[in-house]
């Protein structure tokens, strides 16, 4: 009821209302038609109201000002769900979310063209597996470093670097002979060619 358009913000917040961090909301049909008006999307992101600022968050229209509000919203949902919806979403507020995010799709804005890579090595020493695997983006991350992280508890974090060109190659084809890696160093880019003629033979392929 408190989330319902035709709602002025005193008639709203006279409701009883209570949104947690790990409630779900999904956006009704009037917000998802109207992603493009601005007078509506501002009302939203402007509004007292975390729903109404998460429905806002998920137009990829909203103006830079509004990007800014919401990014620096005290609901993590709101931020979260403007990195994953608005294309200019701050790169460091991109970071700082999937470090935050304890769901499972905090790796999907990766590709984004804004997402931080220098400094990330610094995350090498974190206790987020998560963290540790983004230090294989930073290019000023040393070779040695990624050697490090190939020897790395998670399998998550070994798979990663295990595609890292920086690996040496003989650390690369111990990867290959272990099951939760072989995969991702049979991609490895600096994998020799008698170990892919190797993988093609046992494959059956000529």
């Amino acid at each position: 009821m408190s989330l319902r358009p035709e709602l002025t913000e005193e008639r709203r917040a006279a409701i009883d209302w209570h949104v947690g961090p790990e409630d779900r909301i999904l956006p009704p049909a009037w917000v998802m038609q109207s992603l493009t008006d601005p007078v509506l999307m501002r009302a939203c992101a402007e509004s007292a109201h975390p729903g109404m600022r998460r429905f806002a968050a998920y137009s990829p229209h909203l103006p830079g000002d509004l990007v800014a509000r919401l990014g620096a919203d005290e609901d993590f949902v709101v931020r979260m769900l403007l990195c994953e919806n608005h294309p200019a979403a701050p790169g460091d507020l991109l970071l700082e979310t999937l470090l935050a995010s304890p769901f499972i799709t905090r790796f999907d804005q990766l590709p984004q063209p804004q997402f931080p890579r220098a400094g990330l090595a610094r995350f090498a020493e974190s206790e987020d597996p998560g963290a540790r695997l983004l230090v294989a983006r930073d290019p000023e991350a040393p070779a040695e470093l990624i050697e490090r992280l190939s020897h790395d508890p998670s399998a998550g974090v070994r798979c990663v670097v295990a595609r890292d060109a920086r690996l040496p190659v003989g650390r690369l084809l111990e990867l290959l002979d272990e099951p939760q890696t072989v995969g991702a160093a049979a991609e490895g880019p600096a994998l020799p060619l008698t170990a892919m003629e190797a993988i093609l033979a046992a494959a059956g392929i000529p």
